[in-house]
């Protein structure tokens, strides 16, 4: 059963359990504002290629207008009034977009928070305006650009045909690469800001696919057992009729514990059955009172599960208590508290602490030698079924096709499949659907920045390559040259990329994951071939054939343009 689910169930128990029905959201919505940020960022980057750009064609026309008489702020404000254009007809669109996509937004999150909204329409309003300001804002600093340009570039072709410093670190006698090569390095090095920024670029685009794929992977991996407070077993079943039952007093979790056995047994496949039960005791420390989530199994160890400070409980008047129960009752290790089970009160000793996201990380643990009644277990969190035969993950799929026919349910799961059921079977798709989204939008996003800057490299070295072809380089030659310095630049970004990814996911991730009760973070499942294989793939295929085909263009400058330097 989905942790979303315990709010509804044992509201009578604790009031504030309603918080984790919607829980599960905010790792989505935190990953959306991850994912808008970063976009954000990159979008700003890209309108500063694009002016850039502009004003690399229209060099131009520029010295023309100074030459005329034309203001530095004239000029610019000429290409403001465009700006200001486009990026009202952006918010135009983006403002009406707004409406059909927020309202299917609010629809699937109104499903489990109840929610509505109100004065959307002026937030949209407002939020264009404010985009549209800072967009010009943008704009105007991105055009300063202009004061340096004269009435003598629009002769020199914008060269001014002084160099006081030589090109790059590199010699051509010492270098084993070819001509080649050798320029496509040499270029790199001796233009470290304008390829670096691309370098920064790629690399943000990598780490935000990288930590969504580490995120996605995370939540449906065995790696999060220990923080559900539960031991891995070869099949577990997650059916809330069996787990409702427990829940209403209509049997007692005994009973169907023996009946599941039964079962198994008659149909060849004999093994033990236990659960993750959840009470919900009342604690008193220091006059303070908490009614925490207390995880119990009578039928495994406590000094089986894992604990971050202090060690496990070895006796039935010593228990375990995370860290946020332990602050509201302003309690540490080595100190007693006071619960009451049952009508009875006891003194217990409080040996260890752990993490938990059961409850939102209010939770403890007792020894497995603690007497609870079965009327006093309110949430059962499925039943872990480990086959006595010790049978390999190819038979476990068989048997759990089998399970699911004998009891007539669909929730029969490995291990990765019940960590999904109870972090929420729609949260893993949500997070693979963003994913996919980023990489469309990421890979559109680098296309048009190779584009872009490899124009701009054109326009501004139309001289030299005129110059190369009269040398007897081939048109070939040169497309290769250009083409592998943006190749270098995304193999650079693919290695900082696979270098960053897993302190960025940490640094990222780990916030949204200490609301749900991890306050010291996961231990994220990191799939090697996906994240440093085939996502720099992508990036460096997108990269180098956004390169090589805008350098095609280069086909049209001949040996003769040379005259324009």
């Amino acid at each position: 059963m989905p942790i979303s689910d315990f709010g509804y169930s044992m509201t009578a128990h604790f009031l504030t359990i309603p918080r984790t029905s919607y829980i599960m959201n905010s790792i989505v919505a935190g990953l959306l504002l991850i994912v808008s940020i970063c976009l954000i960022l990159i979008s700003f980057v890209v309108l500063r290629f694009t002016i850039s750009f502009t004003i690399n064609e229209e060099f131009r026309e520029i010295g023309v207008m100074k030459a005329l008489g034309l203001k530095n702020s004239s000029v610019r404000g000429l290409y403001l009034v465009k700006y200001l254009g486009i990026s009202v007809i952006g918010a135009v669109i983006g403002l009406a977009l707004s409406f059909p996509f927020g309202n299917a937004l609010m629809r699937s999150v109104s499903n489990n928070m109840v929610l509505g909204s109100d004065n959307t329409v002026l937030l949209n309003f407002l939020c264009s305006a404010i985009v549209v300001l800072v967009i010009m804002f943008f704009c105007w600093k991105c055009t300063s650009r202009i004061k340096k340009l004269s009435p003598i570039d629009a002769v020199r072709s914008g060269q001014t045909g002084e160099r006081f410093k030589k090109k790059g670190l590199m010699h051509l006698g010492r270098s084993k690469l070819g001509a080649t090569g050798f320029l496509a390095f040499n270029d790199v090095f001796s233009s470290p800001k304008q390829f670096g920024v691309m370098t920064v670029i790629f690399t943000v685009c990598l780490l935000l696919i990288m930590s969504l794929a580490n995120t996605a992977n995370t939540l449906a991996s065995e790696k999060l057992l220990p923080l559900l407070c539960a031991q891995k077993s070869d099949v577990y079943i997650t059916d809330s009729n069996m787990i409702s039952k427990v829940m209403t007093g209509e049997t007692t979790y005994e009973e169907i514990k023996r009946d599941i056995e039964q079962k198994l047994a008659d149909n060849g496949m004999p093994g033990k059955v236990t659960s993750e039960t959840l009470i919900f005791p009342t604690i008193e420390a220091n006059g303070r009172k908490v009614s925490p989530a207390f995880s119990f199994n009578r039928d495994s160890k406590a000094s089986e599960y894992v604990y971050s400070v202090g060690y496990a409980p070895k006796y039935a008047n010593e228990i375990a208590l995370t860290e946020q129960v332990a602050e509201k009752l302003g309690t540490d290790i080595g100190d007693t508290v006071k619960i009451t089970i049952d009508g009875k009160t006891n003194d217990y000793m409080v040996t260890a602490f752990f993490q938990s996201m059961i409850q939102l990380g209010e939770s403890g643990r007792f020894h497995e030698s603690v007497d609870i009644p079965d009327k006093l277990i309110k949430q059962v969190m499925g039943y872990q079924i480990d086959f006595d035969d010790s049978p390999d993950k190819a038979e476990i799929n068989k048997r759990i096709s089998r399970i699911k026919n004998i009891f007539d349910t669909k929730y029969v799961d490995d291990t990765d499949g019940f960590v999904m059921s109870c972090i929420g079977a729609n949260i893993k798709d949500t997070i693979n659907g963003i994913k996919l989204m980023v990489i469309l939008i990421t890979a559109i996003i680098i296309i048009m920045i190779s584009i872009l800057m490899e124009r701009s490299f054109i326009t501004k070295e139309k001289g030299e390559i005129a110059l190369m072809k009269a040398m007897g380089f081939r048109t070939g030659s040169v497309i290769a040259q250009h083409s592998l310095r943006f190749a270098i630049v995304a193999a650079v970004a693919s290695l900082l990329s696979a270098a960053l990814s897993t302190p960025v996911t940490r640094l990222c991730i780990n916030p949204i994951f200490s609301i749900m009760g991890a306050l010291n973070g996961v231990d994220y499942n990191i799939r090697p071939v996906e994240v440093y294989v085939i996502y720099p793939v992508i990036v460096f295929a997108a990269t180098v054939a956004g390169a090589f085909f805008t350098a095609l263009c280069m086909k049209r400058i001949k040996a003769s343009d040379t005259s324009d330097i």
